[in-house]
């Protein structure tokens, strides 16, 4: 897909073949892996990246990409749905 995985079509793909609390699982798995293997990245971009998007499970007939936006506490660009992550002390 061209894009750092798990790409849209990879999470279909996962979404497809493993339940929710499977998807979880391997993915945190994937992610714990992640963070030694990127250490530059900041451990929050890896959070939404490896795992924050399993939580969702499509309604029958919903496509996976139907997901709701990223939990927000306002603002705009690139990381606003990081804010959610991040202590404000």
């Amino acid at each position: 897909c061209g894009e750092p995985w798990p790409c849209e079509s990879g999470k279909r793909r996962i979404s497809r073949d493993l339940d929710g609390p499977e998807r979880a699982r391997h993915m945190a798995g994937r992610l714990y892996e992640a963070v030694g293997d990127l250490a530059d990245v900041d451990p929050r971009r890896l959070y939404v990246r490896f795992l924050a998007w399993t939580w969702y499970e499509p309604a029958a007939g919903e496509s996976a990409d139907a997901r709701p936006p990223s939990p927000s506490r306002g603002g705009g660009g690139e990381d606003a749905h990081l804010s959610s992550f991040v202590d404000d002390d």
